[in-house]
């Protein structure tokens, strides 16, 4: 019984302690949590966008940052991960990339 009980607490403890949706994930980004990305969305079924203000420095930090946040919901392996620049976005229409990173 003892053993059972270990094994039980060990998977328990084995989750990952952020389980999200993709939905869910969007949601996360774009609240109030997460005060750097202003909109985000899956473009693609392994890639996720994260509008950011571009304040000149490089964003592939912040993406490896999203990686373990999706990696925390099982949700990285294979995704690519781009940080954009949502002033460009919404007032050129143009979808420049400040960072990235390949999620394993």
């Amino acid at each position: 019984m003892k053993k059972i009980l270990i094994f039980i607490l060990l998977v328990l403890l084995s989750q990952p302690a952020l389980a999200m949706n993709k939905n869910e994930i969007v949601k996360y980004f774009i609240s109030n949590q997460e005060p750097t990305a202003k909109d985000a969305l899956w473009s693609a079924p392994d890639v996720f966008k994260v509008g950011v203000i571009d304040n000149k420095s490089n964003r592939n930090g912040y993406a490896q940052y999203v990686c373990s946040v999706l990696a925390e919901s099982g949700l990285s392996r294979g995704t690519w991960v781009q940080i954009m620049d949502i002033q460009k976005i919404v007032y050129q229409n143009k979808w420049v990339r400040l960072g990235e990173a390949h999620c394993r």
